[in-house]
């Protein structure tokens, strides 16, 4: 373990607690408060239906939904936060803590699932399942806490019915994403693997020992990377060689969370203290939201909107 990257964390973590100021444009978008007050950690466009999830931590969770980001029907609530979510078998698939998966048919009935003995886990802990990943015919899921215990659940069959394959590693794990040549990339605390086998098996990559948050591909082999520390990474090759991009920027430190990009070609990267980093082409671009909020989540619209996931509200703005 790198004690000195844990000092560094405990430092960066204690410094977003104070909180920082820093001169960037403001980003003009809309406020949308929400029927609930926690924290929005994942939001999943269900085709015509909006579903938006969370909650904060050691506290309740909530399921909301909603067709058009101005009225919300409040589905569900839980008792600890809903972290990530997707559609996958037929089935909505719910990750909370403690690597906790909930099930839904219907979004009206909501059942746990309940792994077999051979794929319980070692080291649950708290571990939120921080983000899911269809790829064909396999449900991954990714998670950890803080800084230790990482964790990846591949699908598989068992008596009829679905498991999750536990890979359990010392680092906390953070994001999942799938490359244009189909390799299914993990990273994290210091940790960045690879699986040519659709979560199978994962191999380490060589990198350096950045706390990795999120990580995304496009069909044309672009990617990006982000960090705890806010540096991105970016590739032109589906992660065959990586390369710090150069924002130009001498603000304070970043606590980067979440990277969205769409078939256009934009992306964005949200974080702490309303941070929003945009790229379109070759233009980088850094903005905050006036409310101070930290921003877990972003989504792009298939008319051209992204959606922030922020305290008690979501943000609507035209890329």
């Amino acid at each position: 373990m790198n004690f000195r990257l844990i000092f560094c964390l405990l430092f960066v973590s204690i410094f977003f607690q104070v909180g920082c100021k820093k001169d960037q444009p403001e980003l003009v978008a809309e406020r949308i408060s929400l029927p609930v007050n926690g924290q929005v950690r994942c939001i999943y466009d269900a085709d015509s239906l909006w579903l938006i999830a969370g909650g904060n931590r050691d506290e309740t969770g909530f399921l909301l939904k909603t067709s058009d980001f101005e009225t919300f029907e409040l589905v569900s609530q839980f008792d600890a936060p809903i972290y990530s979510m997707t559609y996958f078998q037929d089935r909505f698939v719910f990750g909370s803590v403690e690597a906790e998966i909930f099930y839904s048919n219907d979004l009206q009935e909501f059942y746990p699932h309940y792994p077999l003995e051979e794929y319980w886990i070692n080291t649950p802990l708290k571990q939120p399942l921080y983000e899911m990943l269809v790829a064909e015919d396999k449900l991954l899921m990714t998670g950890g806490e803080e800084i230790l215990y990482g964790l990846i659940l591949t699908s598989v069959e068992a008596e009829g019915h679905n498991q999750y394959q536990p890979h359990e590693y010392e680092n906390a794990l953070r994001s999942l994403a799938v490359s244009g040549t189909g390799d299914i990339w993990a990273v994290g605390n210091g940790i960045v693997l690879k699986s040519i086998d659709k979560g199978e098996s994962w191999d380490p990559e060589a990198f350096n020992s950045d706390y990795l948050t999120s990580v995304r591909f496009d069909s044309n082999g672009q990617g990006l990377m982000s960090t705890f520390g806010g540096a991105v990474y970016s590739t032109s090759d589906n992660g065959a060689h990586w390369d710090e991009v150069d924002l130009n920027d001498n603000s304070p430190v970043r606590y980067l969370r979440k990277i969205s990009t769409n078939s256009s070609g934009n992306w964005i990267i949200v974080g702490n203290n309303a941070v929003v980093l945009t790229k379109a082409g070759n233009s980088w671009k850094e903005y905050q939201i006036p409310s101070g909020d930290d921003l877990h989540e972003a989504v792009f619209t298939n008319s051209g909107e992204v959606i922030l996931g922020g305290e008690g509200a979501v943000y609507r703005f035209v890329f």
